[in-house]
């Protein structure tokens, strides 16, 4: 997917673009290079905005609560800090993987007694594979929806990161207050 004219920066993205964030990560998934350069450049309210999106409409629409998942996963491995890898790596892979995740997520939490919990772990199981460095690349299915190898970094800790070098705070403590 190619920028759009008059779309160079985020301040451009966030002003001209009402789906900024997910065209972002999926410039993102041709080059990973791109966010970095982007982060550097960007002012300190686009990276809080950036920031805000990522963890509180994007990954907040995917948290689920321990006692979401324990009634029907048997597995131990659904620690809190797998689930929330597993999210940011579900939100990397793009606009209709995450729809689909959310309205699984949403599924569960209305109904959880009748939601087949597979349809969650089998999309997990693909991401504990991309762990794998054997993993071959290429793009992949889950419920119909293609999926693509990623192994690196998640956008939102990146900002941070780049904030916290830029301006000497992380933008957890930025936002917190």
């Amino acid at each position: 997917m190619e920028k759009p004219a008059g779309i160079r920066t985020l301040t451009d993205s966030i002003r001209n673009d009402s789906e900024w964030f997910w065209h972002w990560v999926e410039w993102n998934q041709s080059d990973e290079s791109l966010l970095p350069a982007w982060f550097k450049e960007a002012s300190p309210e686009d990276l809080k905005t950036f920031w805000r999106v990522y963890f509180h409409e994007v990954l907040a629409a995917l948290v689920l609560n321990e006692g979401d998942l324990m009634p029907h996963v048997t597995e131990a491995e659904w620690i809190e800090a797998d689930w929330s890898d597993f999210s940011n790596w579900v939100i990397v892979q793009g606009k209709e993987l995450w729809s689909r995740m959310k309205a699984e997520c949403d599924s569960l939490r209305k109904d959880p007694n009748s939601y087949d919990i597979r349809n969650i772990t089998s999309l997990r199981n693909v991401f504990v594979a991309t762990q794998n460095p054997e993993v071959k690349q290429g793009k992949k299915e889950w419920l119909g929806i293609s999926w693509v190898p990623r192994l690196g970094y998640f956008p939102g800790d990146m900002a941070d990161y780049m904030y916290e070098d830029r301006f000497g705070l992380t933008l957890w403590e930025q936002t917190s207050s």
